[in-house]
């Protein structure tokens, strides 16, 4: 399935653009299966508050890591297998999950999907360059790309109330259903491989990643960008990550209201993102995507945050927050490949736009805790959340500046 050497597409297969992309909707799955769950997981495992972080922790800890080292081994693979290969491991990890007698084993067992999210993350947008026939489609299909997460997150919080509600099936049958999913996409992708041409993997597949990271390194633009991606998804995971305790502690909603308002305002995002491919497309500059994204994204928290204004208005705020700053991803997937001084250097920076956004939401949650903590309110989480989308601004501006004109 990797096309790097692929000559012969003339006009972009869109079956082929869906179907990848549906492989990061089956990884989004599995970290919108956890926050649900949790509750319940505690409960029959006897875990305590912190166990249960890690968790949902495990996945960004793996990949703030090793994505940049990730995306070195999935060019060296071969992006067909490493997407073949993240599907078996999520399938494993999931299945192994779902019989976990005790809180370490599912830990171990979310670590194992931790290890599959990666290559195929890191895969699927340099996946998407080949299988498109022009630099207009790559755009859109980048900027659709962008939608797997909220849409996968989105999809899976709100399934996931109805495998809790029944008795028999609870987490263990969500788990079950996850490993079945993973399983028959793997499949399915091996199925659809004699419909796309490939290349033979780039050596061995242990070969030391060095080269290509240090070629990255190389490349300011490249370096900037991830740096930048970590102030979106930091901030992105920050606002929908302690947006149902708001909803429940100032809009007075119960907890399965507010997953479900949570997970309305998640999906809102999907649009954002293929609006953010569009604009791509009509070839706005994407330093001027993420400059936008960035400044909205820094007023948006004012009206989140604020006790201004009402909690409805507030969460109306958060609607329109994840819609407008989904133009940041869109835009972010397609500039990390045009940023590139060889396309061969694709696996790598994607890999390292996927270590930058989870290093952000390592550190901005918490840090956002802590303040509100400290100030006893939510209208602290403005100082870190405005904080960080101005850094984004400037990072931006930055890679407008050290960006060669042909990128853009």
């Amino acid at each position: 399935m990797d096309l790097s050497k692929n000559k012969k597409i003339k006009r972009t297969n869109w079956f082929q653009v869906y179907l990848l992309i549906g492989a990061g909707v089956v990884c989004a799955f599995q970290i919108g299966k956890v926050p649900p769950a949790l509750p319940v997981i505690r409960n029959d495992l006897g875990l305590d508050l912190i166990f249960t972080g890690w968790l949902i922790g495990v996945y960004a800890l793996f990949a703030a890591v090793f994505g940049i080292f990730g995306g070195a081994f999935s060019y060296a693979a071969g992006y067909h297998r490493s997407l073949l290969l993240g599907l078996c491991c999520i399938t494993i990890g999931s299945f192994s999950g779902a019989i976990a007698p005790d809180g370490l084993s599912l830990l171990i067992a979310r670590f194992i999907e931790a290890v599959g999210y990666l290559p195929i993350v890191v895969s699927v947008p340099a996946l998407l360059g080949q299988v498109t026939g022009s630099e207009g489609d790559r755009r859109v299909a980048a900027g659709i790309w962008g939608a797997y997460m909220p849409a996968g997150t989105a999809i899976m919080m709100l399934v996931a109330p109805i495998f809790l509600g029944f008795d028999g099936i609870g987490w263990r049958g969500l788990w079950l259903l996850n490993a079945l999913i993973a399983g028959l996409y793997f499949l399915i992708i091996i199925r659809a491989t004699p419909l796309i041409e490939g290349r033979k993997s780039q050596g061995s597949w242990f070969r030391y990643p060095g080269r290509e990271v240090g070629r990255l390194l190389k490349s300011p633009a490249s370096v900037l960008l991830g740096i930048f991606f970590g102030t979106y998804a930091g901030n992105y995971l920050t606002v929908f990550g302690f947006l149902p305790t708001m909803l429940v502690e100032d809009l007075g909603v119960n907890l399965s209201e507010a997953a479900l308002l949570a997970a309305l305002a998640v999906g809102a995002n999907i649009g954002g993102n293929v609006c953010g491919g569009w604009l791509r497309k009509k070839n706005i500059r994407f330093s001027s995507i993420l400059v936008f994204g960035s400044f909205f994204t820094a007023l948006s928290a004012i009206g989140i945050f604020s006790n201004f204004f009402t909690p409805e208005i507030r969460y109306a705020m958060a609607i329109l927050y994840s819609s407008v700053c989904g133009i940041i991803p869109g835009a972010t997937w397609s500039a990390a490949v045009s940023l590139l001084p060889s396309k061969d250097l694709a696996g790598t920076a994607i890999g390292w736009v996927v270590q930058g956004g989870n290093l952000g939401t390592l550190v901005l949650p918490p840090l956002t805790a802590g303040l509100v903590a400290i100030f006893a309110g939510w209208h602290a989480a403005i100082i870190a959340v405005s904080g960080a989308s101005i850094l984004g601004l400037a990072l931006a501006l930055a890679i407008a500046c050290v960006a060669k004109e042909s990128s853009n």
